[in-house]
């Protein structure tokens, strides 16, 4: 099985994709991480990333978990004190 993902960003109108299984298109669940886009309050990242991954499948969760914990290192999130505290 050959799996290809096309994706397209325009400063204006966000990211398009296209998904294609062995040459067919179909469609797709996209979940985007970006912490660039935008600014983040941590406990707002954390909060829209779990709900990510509570609306994909076990697999996609996992990864969707490992990148948004990743991603919270990047200077687009915001270190609110309160925020740190409220999520232990």
């Amino acid at each position: 099985m050959r799996c290809e993902v096309v994706l397209y960003t325009t400063e204006d109108e966000g990211t398009f994709e296209a998904v294609f299984v062995d040459g067919v298109r179909v469609d797709a669940e996209v979940t985007h991480l970006d912490p660039g886009r935008g600014g983040w309050e941590l406990r707002e990242w954390r909060k829209e990333r779990e709900a990510d991954a509570q609306a994909a499948s076990v697999a996609a969760a996992a990864v969707i978990r490992q990148w948004a914990a990743d991603a919270e290192s990047s200077r687009y999130i915001s270190r609110d004190p309160s925020s740190e505290v409220a999520n232990l």
